[in-house]
């Protein structure tokens, strides 16, 4: 059981971060550019990812805390035990 689910994590993380695939595609988008604004179109890329995962990850816990004791206090969740 567990095993299943630590091979699918796995293949879903390796479908979604692809870093050769990924860095193919930022060499071919950016082949006419300079070093510089290679440079700076890469950092800007993480920077952003990095914002956006940052802000998932709040904004996911948030929501978990505002949701989870609904869920938990719900019949679904007290029957079912």
């Amino acid at each position: 059981m567990i095993t299943e689910y630590i091979y699918g994590a796995a293949a879903t993380l390796l479908v979604v971060v692809d870093p050769i695939f990924t860095s193919a595609i930022f060499l071919g988008l950016t082949n006419q550019m300079t070093a510089k604004q290679k440079r700076e179109v890469a950092l800007r890329a993480v920077t952003i990812g990095f914002c956006v995962l940052l802000a998932s990850g709040i904004g996911g816990a948030k929501l978990l805390t505002a949701v989870l004791p609904r869920l938990c206090s719900s019949s679904i969740w007290r029957n079912s035990g």
